[in-house]
C-alpha cells in the first residue's frame, strides 16, 4: 500500500515521458516511445560505401551504422552521452544484433573518452553501446584502447583536421592479436576517430576491425546539425 502510494506520487511529480514528443509513456517504456524508434532512417548502402572511399587509409574492414542522423537521433544521442546512457544503450542493443546477423567477433569494444570528460559524465557511452551488444550478441566485452591525448574539439574542423587532430591519440592496452573485434562509437561523422582507433588495433595485431555506430550524417543540414551539436557540448 505505502509503496504503490509512492510510486504514484514519484510519477507525479516525475512523470514517464517521452524525450522527444512529451507523451506519456507505458511502464515498461522509458524515455522514448516506440513509434519515434521505428521513425528512425535507416543509412543507404551508398551512404555506407561513401563514408568509407572518403577515408584515405581505411583501417576497419566493414562498416555498419544503424541509422541516419536526424534533430531527433541528435536528442537521443546527447541524452545517451549526459543523461540516460544506460537505459537507451540497451534500446539500441537490438537493432545492433539485426544489423549484425551472421557476423563473427571475438570481443566488442567501444570508443575510448579521454579521463576527464569520462569521469565527468560518470560514463563512457560507446562503452554502454559495447556491453549492451556484448550481453544480446554474446560476445565477450573488454576495454582494450585508452585515450592517450587529450585532443581539441572537432567542431568545425575540416575532415583533414579531424583526421590530424586524433593520430597517435590512441593505444592499445591489451593483447589483441588474430582478433575479429566490433568497435562501437555511438556518432561517425568523418570516420577520422573510429579509424585511427581501427589503425592502432590492426597495428597490435588483431585480424579484423568491424567499425559500428548509432548513428550518421547523410544529407548537408545533418552534418549542421553534428556542428550544433558539437558546438553545445563545447560550452558545458
Amino acid at each position: 500500500m505505502i509503496k504503490t502510494v509512492i510510486n504514484d506520487l514519484i510519477s507525479f511529480v516525475f512523470p514517464n515521458l517521452c524525450i522527444i514528443c512529451g507523451n506519456e509513456l507505458p511502464e515498461n517504456r522509458k524515455l522514448l516511445c516506440e513509434s519515434h524508434f521505428k521513425e528512425f532512417k535507416p543509412v543507404p548502402e551508398k551512404a555506407i560505401r561513401d563514408q568509407i572511399a572518403r577515408i584515405d587509409t581505411c583501417y576497419f574492414s566493414d562498416l555498419s551504422i544503424l541509422y541516419q542522423y536526424d534533430q531527433n537521433l541528435k536528442t537521443i544521442i546527447h541524452q545517451l552521452k549526459y543523461n540516460h546512457g544506460i537505459t537507451l544503450a540497451t534500446y539500441f542493443a537490438e537493432p545492433f544484433l539485426e544489423l549484425l546477423t551472421g557476423k563473427n567477433f571475438d570481443l566488442v569494444t567501444g570508443v575510448p573518452l579521454n579521463t576527464a570528460r569520462e569521469r565527468d559524465r560518470g560514463y563512457n557511452q560507446s562503452y554502454l553501446l559495447a556491453q549492451a551488444v556484448s550481453e544480446i550478441m554474446g560476445i565477450p566485452f573488454k576495454k582494450i584502447l585508452m585515450r592517450n591525448a587529450n585532443t581539441k574539439s572537432q567542431t568545425k574542423l575540416t575532415r583533414e583536421q579531424r583526421r590530424k587532430n586524433v593520430a597517435n591519440a590512441f593505444a592499445c592496452i591489451t593483447s589483441v592479436a588474430n582478433l575479429h573485434i566490433l568497435l562501437i562509437d555511438d556518432l561517425i561523422t568523418t570516420g577520422s576517430t573510429i579509424n585511427e582507433c581501427a589503425s592502432v588495433l590492426i597495428k597490435n595485431g588483431a585480424r579484423k576491425v568491424h567499425a559500428a555506430a548509432v548513428a550518421t550524417p547523410v544529407l548537408p543540414e545533418e552534418y549542421e546539425l553534428e556542428e550544433e551539436e558539437f558546438t553545445f557540448l563545447d560550452r558545458l
